[in-house]
């Protein structure tokens, strides 16, 4: 008989940086973005630093890099909750990760913590 594991709940904190970072790129401010460019003549190497607003392909990028990915429930919030679930075996560990807004969370929350 398969006993069944709780599910791991944790709420998805991010830092002062990162929120201010956030709220940047949903008014879309100017940001500093910083490159590498290489002289290949001459093989030096400089950094230069810019003020543009982020494409729409990194806004998308940097933003699941903070928070992961989208919520799993509705789609179209961004989530708060991380879901880790044990599906694993004792011969192989796997873990399904589900990310929840705080609405979809509360809706599921009796079906997980039973």
């Amino acid at each position: 008989m398969k006993t069944k594991k709780k599910p791991v709940i944790k709420k998805i904190k991010l830092t002062k940086e990162e929120l201010e970072e956030v709220f940047k790129i949903m008014k879309g401010e100017l940001i500093n973005r910083t490159r590498l460019a290489k002289n290949r003549v001459r093989g030096f190497e400089y950094e230069y630093t810019n003020r543009r607003p982020l494409s729409k392909e990194m806004v998308k990028r940097r933003i699941v890099q903070l928070f992961g990915s989208m919520c799993i429930g509705c789609g179209y919030n961004w989530p708060d909750y991380k879901v880790s679930i044990n599906v694993g075996d004792s011969n192989q560990g796997a873990k399904k990760i589900e990310r929840y807004c705080s609405e979809c969370f509360d809706k599921i929350k009796d079906r997980l913590t039973k």
